[in-house]
């Protein structure tokens, strides 16, 4: 999905967030309910966690669908030590 059609769709914010230190271009959509990341994003952040292989299909709000292979559980994502989205 594109910086464009994400601003049609809910309470969205875009721009550059740091994690570790790396810039990476990010898309916040505020109404959902999980979180989603590239798998290169994956590799440069070294992710750690409860990794688990699955099979899922997303249906983006701009009719698109994208496949997930890979689940990453209890990751939260913590900003200046306060953690969002804990499961």
């Amino acid at each position: 999905m594109t910086r464009k059609e994400a601003s049609n769709f809910g309470i969205v914010v875009t721009g550059t967030l740091f994690l570790n230190s790396k810039p990476f271009f990010n898309l916040f959509n505020l109404d959902v309910v999980h979180s989603f990341i590239s798998t290169r994003t994956t590799l440069q952040l070294n992710l750690e966690g409860n990794k688990e292989d699955v099979d899922y299909r997303i249906s983006l709000p701009n009719g698109h669908v994208t496949e997930c292979l890979v689940l990453y559980k209890n990751v939260p994502i913590v900003i200046e030590g306060r953690a969002f989205f804990e499961i």
